[in-house]
């Protein structure tokens, strides 16, 4: 390393007087990188993107020789894909899709060591409801059971609603399902006809479903509601 051959000094010189002082000389060391394994420099746990958006997965290390990297997707390593793309930084998606949801891998190794990176990749698409079945006749006294799908997040929030009402558990009424997006309701009477909202949210979004429950001749109302 040439620039380890020479002594070096600062020199100043005064805007007005044109006086300068130099400073004691110095002597750069340049030595050889010292041989390390890898440390993780930046990493990620957890990444939501909605559809079609771009994400970065965070994976970078330190280490000499430089560390070499290589991505996985749940156990596997990563296909090919145009719309992938390692930077200095880390794993770019462009595009995203839900089908890129899952757990991602990030190995980074040299001949000293290895280190890796692993986190979760959520791409969420817009909350969609469906209630069924999407028609119900039926009888006083009779059992009515509902089920509400939900897609484009795997955490929401659910209520129920009949005719605009929120509808919550009782003797008769039961919500079951991790999202209680069951509802079974015994004994029904004529007046729990009507119309039967699921109504999902989870942060800025919501969307909702309705389906008509018709007992013995009961008219039909429809609700709307923006909770």
């Amino acid at each position: 390393m040439e620039d380890g051959l020479y002594n070096y000094r600062c020199m100043t010189r005064h805007r007005y007087t044109g006086e300068t002082r130099q400073s004691n000389s110095a002597r750069l060391i340049v030595s050889d990188p010292t041989n390390s394994a890898p440390h993780i420099l930046d990493s990620f746990e957890r990444r939501e993107v909605m559809a079609s958006h771009r994400v970065e997965l965070p994976c970078k290390a330190s280490g000499h020789p430089a560390p070499k990297y290589r991505w996985l997707k749940d156990n596997r390593p990563l296909e090919p894909d145009t719309r992938f793309r390692q930077s200095v930084t880390g794993l770019l998606i462009e595009r995203a899709q839900p089908s890129d949801t899952g757990t991602y891998v990030c190995e980074v190794w040299n001949g000293y060591g290895n280190a890796e990176v692993v986190g979760r990749l959520l791409v969420k698409e817009p909350l969609k409801v469906l209630v069924s079945p999407q028609k119900v006749k039926g009888s006083v006294g009779s059992q009515v059971s509902l089920s509400c799908g939900v897609t484009g997040s795997e955490e929401y929030q659910l209520s129920w609603y009949r005719n605009g009402e929120l509808i919550y558990p009782s003797n008769s009424v039961r919500m079951t399902g991790q999202n209680r997006e069951n509802l079974v309701m015994a004994g029904m009477a004529k007046s729990d006809g009507g119309a039967y909202q699921c109504f999902a949210r989870h942060g800025k979004m919501s969307a909702q479903d309705l389906v008509q429950v018709i007992l013995e001749g009961q008219k039909v109302q429809y609700f709307d509601i923006d909770k």
